[in-house]
């Protein structure tokens, strides 16, 4: 069965992204100063605080369904917290800074990273449960599924693939201005 190994896979992924937000604040944090003050000004005071403090938030409820959970996983409202992550991201990128309400930079970086997210993520499940799919199937059967999941996973990526590279070309007019100007900066 596949269900185990994901489930350890995604626990094991879950805490690298927890990681991680920390060391967003971390990071954040050691640009103002160098104190424990500074940790707290930078979650009291800042949108960037705020943002983080709800990223945390999610991640608390997304990590007790993950780490509670053994057969009947509530994809639906996981996928939801991992949306809400996504746009966590995007609320403290460089597009959330570019125009007021920067409405359509936001919505860019998100669908970027929802791509990204997408064609990665798909990547990274196809290698990690693919064989423990392929296994228990007898050699006739084994081609023709794999035949079929190429298939699939190769529209979607070629799809995704081409979104992320619009939304990163409109980023980078955004942020640069020109194609000059992103040689000269």
């Amino acid at each position: 069965d596949w269900m185990p190994r994901w489930l350890q896979f995604t626990r094991i992924v879950f805490g690298l992204f927890a990681l991680a937000t920390l060391a967003m604040l971390l990071v954040q944090s050691a640009a103002v100063g160098s104190s424990l003050s500074t940790v707290v000004q930078v979650l009291t005071a800042t949108r960037f605080g705020a943002v983080w403090l709800f990223r945390v938030a999610v991640l608390i409820v997304l990590g007790f369904i993950l780490f509670r959970t053994s057969s009947n996983f509530p994809w639906r409202v996981a996928n939801l917290l991992a949306f809400l992550l996504l746009i966590t991201q995007s609320l403290n990128s460089h597009d959330a800074a570019v125009a007021t309400p920067p409405v359509l930079p936001l919505l860019t970086d998100l669908v970027h990273l929802t791509g990204t997210a997408v064609w990665l993520g798909g990547l990274v499940q196809l290698l990690v449960l693919l064989p423990v799919v392929l296994r228990p199937l007898d050699a006739t059967r084994r081609p023709r599924l794999l035949a079929d999941l190429i298939a699939r996973f190769s529209l979607t990526a070629f799809v995704t693939v081409g979104i992320i590279i619009l939304t990163g070309a409109y980023t980078m007019y955004l942020q640069v201005g020109s194609l000059e100007a992103l040689f000269d900066t």
